[in-house]
């Protein structure tokens, strides 16, 4: 059976696509497919005539099997800018490239910045995470402020939380951590650091594995 999750972060740059590629590192580990997916994705350069983003390339490199670029990430922008600012985006449309997402065993969809990242005038990538109704993994980046982002996200994603990643790649203090897991009911699933992705794969789980 085919186990789904939206991974979230409570900023950009919080390491993302590195948890990503971290779980689909791990399924490849213990035998199984993994597909990860970014729809859509702002700052990119261009690779054989074509558009590439940075995260995407590694949610392409580490996915078991991988496929052609555009599929692991089917909208791409140059601009390293909120995704609205660069082209509006349907909500449909979205939902539509997810239901093309090659069949593995775990298909991993990574979301842009944070929970609330506008893709048009109206609407944010959280209309398409709820839309999914898919459980969600966050990310949170271990540093001044992160148990404030830390609660407001878990808040606004509500139930379907299934549980957090702490990334200590700024070797901040453990009480910071501590802080989050007392406050969150959902379960700490790793916490990661100055690391290879292979190595993070042994340090991180899937939710259904607890």
């Amino acid at each position: 059976m085919t186990k789904r999750y939206f991974i979230t972060g409570t900023d950009t740059e919080v390491g993302k696509s590195f948890v990503t590629a971290a779980l689909l590192a791990r399924a490849a580990q213990q035998g199984r497919s993994a597909f990860g997916f970014k729809p859509i994705a702002a700052g990119a350069t261009w690779h054989n005539g074509a558009l590439e983003n940075e995260d995407g390339q590694l949610l392409q490199q580490y996915s078991s099997p991988s496929y052609d670029y555009s599929v692991h990430n089917p909208i791409v922008f140059a601009d390293p800018q909120s995704p609205h600012l660069c082209q509006a985006t349907s909500l449909q449309s979205l939902i539509n490239l997810s239901q093309q997402i090659p069949p593995a065993d775990y298909q991993l969809i990574e979301g842009a910045g944070g929970w609330f990242v506008p893709i048009n005038e109206q609407q944010t990538l959280a209309d398409y995470a709820n839309a999914l109704n898919i459980p969600v993994i966050l990310v949170v980046d271990i540093k001044l402020g992160c148990i404030n982002h830390a609660l407001l996200s878990a808040q606004a994603i509500g139930s379907k939380l299934a549980g957090w990643v702490a990334n200590n790649r700024h070797g901040s203090n453990q009480n910071m951590i501590d802080s989050i897991a007392t406050r969150l009911t959902a379960p700490c699933l790793g916490t990661l650091g100055q690391t290879t992705i292979n190595h993070a794969a042994t340090l991180i789980q899937f939710p259904d594995e607890r």
